[in-house]
């Protein structure tokens, strides 16, 4: 009878556990483009993760890349490849609840929200880590959890980057 009950509760866990298939996700925009919340559900639910992106930048790219001194030679690689975009988006806080960790949904939650962040802000843009914010470093480079920069690196082959900047076409 025990062997029954934690092959059904093996079974339970087991079909309930989130594969992403079905992610759903919505923009939330303040101030204009300052900053775009997207919001991931999985599963039937509507609120299982969040990203939220600040704009750093709108405008010529070359005055502004002081701001983004940890990551400037990442952003002149792509600029000299020809991408071109007038955003700067960095990411300034990322959710995503403990027992959906681990099940790649990270990935597939960043992935996600790039395209509704390129949709949201209809052109092509730039978009980092909040490590590579310099206005605050001693803050900003420890916000970044270990996690969230295995996730960034494995996105990296998926879209044009350069180190932890990535261009969204």
């Amino acid at each position: 009878m025990k062997q029954l009950i934690e092959s059904w509760n093996r079974f339970l866990n087991e079909s309930n556990t989130p594969t992403g298939d079905d992610m759903t996700f919505s923009a939330k925009n303040f101030g204009n483009g300052e900053e775009i919340t997207i919001r991931m559900g999985v599963g039937g639910m509507v609120n299982n993760g969040q990203i939220q992106f600040v704009r750093v930048f709108t405008g010529g790219m070359r005055g502004f890349l002081g701001n983004v001194a940890p990551c400037r030679s990442d952003f002149d690689k792509l600029i000299e490849s020809g991408n071109v975009g007038k955003h700067i988006y960095y990411v300034s806080w990322s959710k995503l609840p403990l027992e959906l960790q681990g099940k790649g949904l990270g990935k597939k939650m960043y992935a996600g929200a790039f395209a509704e962040l390129r949709k949201a802000i209809g052109e092509s843009l730039f978009v980092m880590p909040n490590a590579c914010e310099g206005r605050f470093p001693d803050a900003i480079q420890s916000a970044t959890s270990a996690a969230a920069k295995h996730v960034w690196k494995s996105l990296a082959n998926e879209y044009t980057s350069s180190g932890d900047v990535f261009f969204i076409k």
